[in-house]
């Protein structure tokens, strides 16, 4: 019973990966908008758009794309350079995304203490969902991107939460990263730095606790210390 999910996941991935690659999927309108900042010859600069002017259409302005993050048009572009058919590229990006937000999932649940089964199912539901299905269809952009990042960010969080360094630096390092995917991803450096700041201010609190009348000297020692913060942790 507890690897028929599993089995299960592997073979629906690969039977619906296997078809997207050979058919490729198709633009939807944010993409097609979005691409045409990036059109050599044909954009007024870095991440912006061109259009006539109204009254004047022999002069032209341009707007910058501030409401979508570049990844999920540099991610195509970049593997087009490399001699990748465009519709062959973005099915391919689909299925990179997808499996990765799958396995990511399961070494989530992993990591989170759950039986390997329960990331198995979650998985699968998550493989079956119509959010994940229509990029089977559809080039999901910087969502898909985002979905293959996101269940690793929380696994960090899980496995990094007691080492204020390396948490810090992955921090900096997903909220970078997750922002040329997909704007909406700072939102992750932002939960995770608030999660770990009020465990850390718990796990201070539970030591000044523990700590009954300290002499003056050691007060001041702890007020210096830079591991104050972590007084009392594990």
């Amino acid at each position: 019973m507890g690897v028929m999910p599993l089995r299960l996941l592997q073979i629906g991935f690969a039977v619906l990966a296997g078809i997207t690659l050979w058919l490729g999927v198709h633009r939807n309108g944010d993409t097609d908008t979005h691409a045409l900042a990036f059109r050599p010859g044909e954009t007024a600069g870095w991440n912006r758009i061109s259009f006539p002017v109204a009254d004047d259409i022999s002069k032209a302005d341009s707007n910058f794309i501030a409401w979508w993050s570049p990844g999920h048009v540099l991610a195509p572009i970049a593997l087009q350079r490399l001699g990748v058919p465009p519709f062959r590229a973005r099915a391919f990006l689909n299925v990179i995304g997808v499996f990765f937000g799958l396995w990511g999932t399961l070494a989530l649940a992993r990591a989170a203490g759950f039986d390997p089964p329960v990331g198995a199912w979650a998985s699968l539901s998550l493989l079956l969902s119509p959010v994940v299905s229509q990029w089977w269809v559809y080039y999901g952009g910087g969502d898909v991107l985002a979905f293959g990042l996101a269940p690793w960010v929380f696994r960090s969080i899980l496995l990094n939460e007691a080492s204020k360094a390396r948490a810090c630096a992955g921090i900096l390092l997903f909220g970078l990263g997750g922002f040329i995917l997909k704007s909406s991803l700072l939102l992750l450096p932002l939960i995770w730095a608030t999660y770990l700041g009020l465990r850390w201010a718990h796990q201070w609190w539970e030591g000044r606790k523990e700590t009954s009348r300290p002499p003056p000297v050691s007060g001041l020692a702890l007020g210096v210390a830079p591991d104050m913060w972590t007084a009392g942790a594990d």
